[in-house]
């Protein structure tokens, strides 16, 4: 048996012992639609790929009554024991937003909104279930806070998950949402922010982690814009660029213990091609999703960070003097500033280096720029090449 333990330090998540970065894989719906050999394959790749973590949720979108069915927990707890097994840590979403009141799913519809006590019971029996598992426990998904009532539900809710259990808990909040309400962030260990799928505010992937981070807990960015999702309105879908973008700018502006990765077919878990939604272009099958090559991008990502000991870092954009674009992101630690730029371009910075090496973030090149020092100021020029790269200044 497998298995794993990961808890949270002073400035990273700590897996079995080792510092790590938190990178997840999304399989919303995945843990209660998908038939379990299909599962097995799913897990065991994105294991072999380099995920530590598999995020999904308890509270079927489908139809929330089905938490009332006496096997309902059985079969999620099949396939909770194989993520478990495969020395990948559960991520558990307890009550999606659709079934409390007051939240951006049920403002205007509350037909599926389930009475606060039998989410309490539901809350309390699946950290009884599963908290053997050593899971993350997300109290609520995709939330936001329209009215007391939602505030009134999931504090409920987070308290009783957290008084209940002794492994991280948290609240995946809604796309571009900051408030976390008192009578919740008091029970929550790290902020779990979204920057989401709208390719005109891409920015909030560096702007959230920048507002996450000045609060003094830990900061994951757990949905970035998912890979091969778009928008009708938009007859654009997100590619591994968009997906390494999204990464290395949350990464570098304060989430530092980690991002959830996700792609459009595995999320929703769709098994016939052309699945739509009203907002989304059709969906890929998630055996299709699972070849994408952004996924292989942020385990290279994850890689780098752990080899290299990017841990401890803080935001550092004073560092940049020009260009004046806050596309580019800085960030530093005791050893290292690293440097994510989106586009080929010179760069002025404020720092002296000992050394300076780069990497080419669409083939993973490793190359030397042409530097100039010169007034204790860095030039670095990163014109070779036509994509996004990474730049490590060793001091």
């Amino acid at each position: 048996m497998g298995g794993t333990n990961m808890e949270i330090s002073k400035d990273c998540f700590v897996l079995n012992g080792k510092k790590t970065l938190y990178l997840a894989d999304t399989a919303w719906r995945g843990v209660y639609k998908s038939c379990f050999d299909d599962w097995v394959e799913y897990l065991q790749t994105r294991k072999n790929q380099g995920f530590n973590a598999i995020q999904m949720n308890f509270t079927p979108w489908e139809d929330y009554g089905m938490i009332l069915k006496d096997n309902f927990l059985d079969q999620l707890e099949e396939k909770v024991r194989v993520v478990f097994e495969l020395g990948m840590t559960p991520v558990i979403v307890v009550v999606w937003c659709g079934c409390v009141p007051g939240t951006w799913a049920t403002v205007s519809d509350t037909s599926n909104v389930l009475p606060i006590r039998i989410l309490e019971d539901f809350a309390k029996e699946v950290v009884r279930r599963f908290n053997k598992y050593n899971p993350i426990f997300l109290s609520g998904g995709d939330v936001d806070f329209r009215s007391g009532e939602a505030i009134e539900y999931y504090s409920l809710i987070t308290k009783t998950i957290k008084e209940n259990t002794n492994r991280p808990v948290s609240i995946h909040l809604a796309r571009g949402w900051t408030d976390v309400p008192r009578e919740i962030d008091q029970y929550i260990d790290f902020y779990a922010y979204q920057s989401g799928h709208d390719r005109h505010h891409q920015e909030l992937t560096w702007k959230l982690a920048q507002e996450f981070y000045k609060r003094g807990k830990p900061v994951i960015n757990a949905e970035i814009c998912y890979e091969g999702i778009g928008y009708k309105k938009d007859g654009y879908r997100f590619n591994p660029f968009d997906v390494r973008k999204a990464f290395w700018q949350s990464f570098l502006s304060g989430s530092f213990f980690g991002i959830g990765y996700g792609a459009h077919g595995i999320w929703n878990w769709c098994e016939v091609a052309g699945e739509e939604t009203e907002r989304h272009l059709s969906s890929f099958t998630w055996k299709d999703a699972l070849r994408m090559e952004g996924a292989n991008d942020v385990c290279f990502a994850r890689w780098l960070i752990e080899k290299l000991d990017f841990f401890g870092l803080k935001p550092s954009q004073e560092v940049l003097l020009s260009p004046e674009n806050s596309e580019i992101r800085v960030a530093r630690n005791e050893k290292n500033c690293i440097i994510y730029a989106p586009f080929a371009t010179r760069m002025v910075l404020d720092i002296n280096s000992k050394d300076i090496w780069g990497i080419n973030m669409e083939t993973r090149d490793v190359f030397v720029p042409r530097v100039d020092l010169k007034d204790n100021h860095t030039k670095v020029d990163i014109l070779n090449h036509n994509s996004d790269s990474l730049i490590i200044i060793e001091y």
